[in-house]
């Protein structure tokens, strides 16, 4: 898994709606359902990206805001994320935030 761009900025990179966003990119190796989980450098939740099915073989990205689970743009820094494939086990990586 990895995540792009990073570093990030929720006001500059790829709008869509007026707001920013980071992709998180991973791969299936079976059918499987998909969670996202972003941390701070804490490793407290920040946000939660819905549960998604997604299919064997293929290439998928799920987007990110930058924002908490209030609504909130996060702050500069270092988060993680862990990408969860139900199926297959759980995957970190680390994406930067710079506003």
């Amino acid at each position: 898994t990895f995540a792009y761009p990073s570093p990030f900025s929720p006001s500059r990179h790829n709008e869509i709606d007026n707001d920013g966003h980071v992709r998180f990119q991973y791969n299936t190796a079976k059918d499987t359902r998909v969670t996202v989980r972003v941390y701070d450098f804490a490793m407290e939740l920040v946000a939660e990206l819905e549960m998604v099915p997604r299919p064997a073989n293929g290439s998928f990205s799920e987007i990110w805001n930058g924002r908490n689970q209030r609504g909130d743009v996060v702050a500069n820094g270092v988060y993680f994320y862990s990408v969860e494939l139900e199926s297959d086990g759980i995957y970190w990586g680390k994406v930067m935030v710079l506003d």
